[in-house]
């Protein structure tokens, strides 16, 4: 290969290595979850906007917001219509308030894949 298009490839796989150390994770967790759904629930919200709004199965959803009814984190409200709806309560807001800032330190520069950061290493 030309000494300029080996640059140029480097300079390409050095930026995907990049790219992928600062990628969030493909998979959440349940503390992630449980943000999402505490999250989608800040405002009055049907089961239906939490299913779409955490990304989840019903089966998980109903699972979940019972849960998070247990615990306090959730609270349910009922409209004069008989319509169900979940809200965030104040316990629920410090768990995200918490969360979030767990999040902030949590980088993926702090944390990164050890096997992304091996590769990363090889390039630089």
């Amino acid at each position: 290969m030309l000494p300029a298009l080996q640059t140029q490839e480097r300079a390409q796989q050095q930026a995907a290595l990049r790219s992928r150390l600062a990628a969030p994770a493909k998979n959440r967790g349940r503390l992630d979850v449980v943000a999402d759904v505490l999250e989608a629930c800040s405002a009055n919200a049907t089961k239906n906007a939490v299913l779409i709004r955490a990304n989840l199965n019903s089966v998980t959803a109903t699972y979940l917001l019972a849960q998070l009814i247990e615990t306090r984190l959730v609270d349910t409200v009922v409209d004069e219509e008989g319509r169900v709806s979940y809200i965030t309560t104040k316990q629920g807001a410090a768990y995200l308030d918490s969360y979030r800032g767990l999040v902030g330190m949590l980088t993926p520069a702090l944390v990164p894949d050890t096997k992304a950061r091996e590769e990363v290493g090889r390039f630089l």
